[in-house]
């Protein structure tokens, strides 16, 4: 089984008194994002930082188009999460970052290579605003980008040509309904009477 993980190591592996003096460094400077990366020291806890970064929109698309299905990490049951997984689980819990830890996983359970994701709520008094950080994904072999992208592209390109099909077929009705009809009523005409079918007879058209 293939893991990869997705924090960054010198964060990851800095001691505590590191951290504290990057925690100085932030506060001295009013770095405010990095200031919401920083766990300060409690009773239960040493101070550190959040060592995973933000998915970009490019992964947000690729992953998203690859692994439709969202379930929370602790009710994902369609394969054995590696040992490696589950640390990275237990870690992303442990940090006051999270609202939760979720499974990006396919539709089919014979074909696996799930996204383990954290969900980060940047302003609680605005939750609908939620940010995926991109933690580890795994698989008995993982694909490289460049072969993940054109499976996300081939997956986006038939759910398109889907879409777009049946609004071409709704389209072409409408436009014949319209060429052949000798007598229209008002709230028809009225219905048709918009930018959206102007643009759309003079494309059929043309």
């Amino acid at each position: 089984m293939q893991v990869e993980s997705y924090e960054c190591q010198e964060v990851a592996a800095e001691p505590a008194e590191i951290s504290e003096e990057a925690a100085r460094l932030i506060a001295e400077c009013g770095l405010e994002g990095q200031q919401a990366l920083y766990q300060p020291k409690t009773p239960e806890k040493t101070a550190g930082r959040v060592p995973y970064r933000r998915m970009t929109a490019e992964e947000e698309f690729v992953f998203k188009q690859l692994c439709p299905q969202t379930t929370p990490a602790k009710q994902y049951r369609d394969d054995a999460m590696p040992l490696r997984v589950l640390e990275i689980v237990a870690h992303a819990q442990s940090l006051d970052f999270f609202e939760s830890v979720v499974v990006w996983h396919r539709e089919s359970v014979n074909v696996q290579d799930p996204v383990l994701v954290g969900i980060h709520v940047p302003d609680p008094k605005a939750n609908w605003t939620k940010h995926n950080y991109i933690l580890a994904r795994w698989a008995e072999a993982l694909d490289e980008w460049p072969a993940l992208v054109k499976q996300a592209l081939g997956t986006w390109r038939k759910i398109m040509l889907g879409k777009v099909g049946a609004l071409v077929r709704q389209a072409q009705q409408d436009y014949d309904l319209l060429q052949n009809a000798d007598d229209i009523p008002l709230a028809n005409a009225a219905k048709y009477d918009t930018p959206y079918y102007h643009a759309l007879a003079r494309i059929l058209e043309g």
